[in-house]
């Protein structure tokens, strides 16, 4: 979610700055590989906001919506340092770089861990908490929400990109 709320605020200041630039930039979507292309940066510029809004708060926006806090044991952040770092690991060894059939594998390979060992292979063990908010109600709504902003998100980038 992130990602995609970053290009679109990216996209709109580069357009704003050099919009020439801009838009010769962006054709790289445009050709064949262009949807793997976009994916795989689209994980790539996720990572600094992600980073420090889990490194400040233990958040980002679609845990918040999903219910799921990263912290220290003791129930602090964990730093924007460490959120990076956690951040670069998702999106190598989560995400596969967002690479297909490379990422299936990856996301397979996580969620076994999780389901294993109870901890994500980027969580390093005693070091990290993933906190969960409990399934109500109110839950469900928020997990909703959360999709429909995912793809409410990709379809305007879709539509702004065919406008342009």
């Amino acid at each position: 979610m992130t990602g995609g709320l970053t290009w679109f605020a990216l996209g709109a200041v580069l357009f704003v700055i050099a919009p020439f630039q801009s838009e010769r930039f962006f054709k790289i979507f445009d050709g064949p590989l262009g949807g793997i292309v976009d994916a795989m940066l689209t994980l790539v510029v996720a990572i600094p906001g992600n980073a420090l809004m889990i490194g400040l708060t233990g958040v980002s926006i679609g845990k918040w919506l999903c219910g799921v806090k990263v912290v220290r044991p003791d129930g602090r952040p964990i730093g924007v340092v460490a959120a990076f770092g956690r951040e670069v690991r998702v999106w190598f060894q989560g995400f596969g770089m967002g690479a297909p059939l490379v990422s299936l594998f990856t996301l397979i390979g996580s969620f076994s861990k999780l389901n294993e060992e109870g901890r994500s292979p980027w969580d390093p063990p005693r070091q990290r908490v993933a906190l969960h908010r409990p399934m109500n109600g109110l839950q469900i709504f928020l997990m909703i929400v959360a999709v429909a902003l995912l793809i409410a998100v990709r379809v305007g980038i879709q539509l702004l990109s065919k406008t342009s």
